[in-house]
Parts: C-alpha cells; sequence; structure tokens
C-alpha cells in the first residue's frame, strides 16, 4: 500500500528499504502496558510528594506561630 503510493507520487523506486517500518498501525501507537505502569507510578509520586510539601508547609506554619507567640510572653 505504502509502496504504492509512494510510486504513484512519483517517489523514487530504489529507495525501497523504508517501505516497511513506515507502515505503522494503531497497536503501534497504543501505549503498552509497561508505558501506563509507569505513568501509574509517576503520577502517584507526584501525589505523595505533594503531599509531603503539603505536611511541610503545615509544620512551618506552625513554628512560625510558636515563635510569634514566644515573642509575645512577657520575660520573667
Amino acid at each position: 500500500m505504502v509502496q504504492v503510493r509512494w510510486l504513484s507520487g512519483g517517489g523514487d523506486p530504489a529507495r525501497s528499504c523504508w517501505w516497511h517500518v513506515t507502515e505503522i498501525a494503531l497497536d503501534h501507537l497504543r501505549p503498552s502496558p509497561e508505558w501506563k505502569l509507569v505513568k501509574e507510578c509517576e503520577a502517584e509520586i507526584h501525589r505523595r510528594l505533594k503531599k509531603l510539601d503539603r505536611a511541610k508547609q503545615q509544620r512551618e506554619m506552625q513554628l512560625q506561630l510558636l515563635r510569634e507567640s514566644l515573642a509575645d510572653l512577657p520575660e520573667v
């Protein structure tokens, strides 16, 4: 099919070595199970990193509040 289109469109018949690799089926474009697993792992890593970042920000905010409260206490 590709070969016929190539030749009918004025393609050089001497360049026939690539005809077999240019035919791409939908199966070539579908994600493999390994690719899906990698994407799921990446998504889980990002979720956990966001969760850790939120926890870190919350600890920093609590620490800041404690420092401000300590600064407001009268010295003994």
